[in-house]
Parts: C-alpha cells; sequence; structure tokens
C-alpha cells in the first residue's frame, strides 16, 4: 500500500512539472512576438550566444519602457520555466540512461541539466537587475552574464550529446552482459 501512495505522489509530481513546463512554454511563446515588437526584431539577450554592453542598452533604449516591462515579466516566467525544464531534462536522460547506466559513473551526466538551469537563473538575474538598474551603465555584469549565457548553452549542449551517448553505452554495456553468458 505504500509503495502504491508514493508512487501516485511522484507520478503526480512529474505530470505537475509537465504541465508547468507545457504551459510556461506557451506562456513565453506568446510574450515573444510583442517582445519582438518592441525590440524592432532584436532577440531577447538570454537567446544569444553572448553580448556586450552596446548589444544590452541599445536593446534597452529599442524596448522603451513598456518593451523593457514586457522583457521583466517573460524572465520570471523563464524562472519558474527553467525550474521545470530542470526535472524534464533529467527524465529524458534517466529514460535514456535506464536502470543498467544509473548506477554507474555515467550518472554524472544528470548534473548538467542542473548546472544549466543553475546558468540560466543566474543569467535571469543579471539581466534582472540590469533592467532595473537600466539607467545606471553596469559593462562588468553585462559581461558576466553574456559568460554566464555562454555556459548555460554549454550545458545545454553537453545535455543534448550526453543522450546518443548515454544510449550507446547502454547498448554496449547490454552487449557485453549478453556475451558473459
Amino acid at each position: 500500500m505504500k509503495c502504491n501512495r508514493r508512487f501516485n505522489k511522484i507520478c503526480a509530481f512529474r505530470i505537475l512539472i509537465v504541465l508547468t513546463f507545457i504551459s510556461t512554454l506557451l506562456i513565453m511563446k506568446k510574450i515573444e512576438p510583442t517582445f519582438l515588437v518592441y525590440s524592432k526584431g532584436k532577440k531577447m539577450l538570454d537567446m544569444q550566444f553572448g553580448y556586450n554592453s552596446i548589444d544590452v542598452y541599445q536593446l534597452f533604449k529599442t524596448l522603451k519602457r513598456k518593451g523593457r516591462l514586457i522583457y521583466i515579466k517573460s524572465l520570471y516566467v523563464d524562472c519558474i520555466f527553467t525550474i521545470s525544464y530542470i526535472f524534464v531534462q533529467n527524465y529524458i536522460l534517466k529514460f535514456a540512461m535506464g536502470k543498467t547506466i544509473l548506477g554507474t559513473r555515467w550518472r554524472i551526466l544528470l548534473s548538467t541539466a542542473y548546472l544549466r538551469g543553475l546558468f540560466d537563473i543566474m543569467e535571469n538575474i543579471f539581466i534582472l537587475t540590469l533592467l532595473y538598474k537600466y539607467k545606471i551603465k553596469l559593462p562588468i555584469l553585462v559581461t558576466m552574464a553574456s559568460c554566464i549565457t555562454i555556459f548555460k548553452f554549454i550545458f545545454l549542449g553537453i545535455w543534448v550529446i550526453s543522450i546518443p551517448l548515454v544510449l550507446i553505452v547502454r547498448l554496449m554495456m547490454k552487449k557485453n552482459a549478453v556475451e558473459k553468458i
């Protein structure tokens, strides 16, 4: 009985995470066209692989007050999205790993989702700080935010590469197990 109750709680949590992930993704997709109108077609900073102070303050100037408020809202939604995305990434990677690999050193690859998420939230905090302090030029903070954005994309790339990698390792481990029999 306890096992069923625990299983039901885990399933409910996973469903909640996936629904949160999908909901926040849809909200961000709804915000994006409005942002693009105010930015005159320029992408959000957190969607670029690096940027500099000139790019940042030019974007903020182009957005004007209303566009900056839209960007701020989207970054808050992105924080919720990021937390749910961490779990979704781990569900996918755990599924690809299977029980065979989860008990090995390859389990360390699960940390890529957490690191990507950590960098994404740090990036959002830095960009929010830049938006709230728009009148004050903070070039060091821009550089730090840009570096964190690059790290976010690097860990996302490592995570993407790890999926076929663990599938290959899993197949090789199964093949070795069959050969031992």
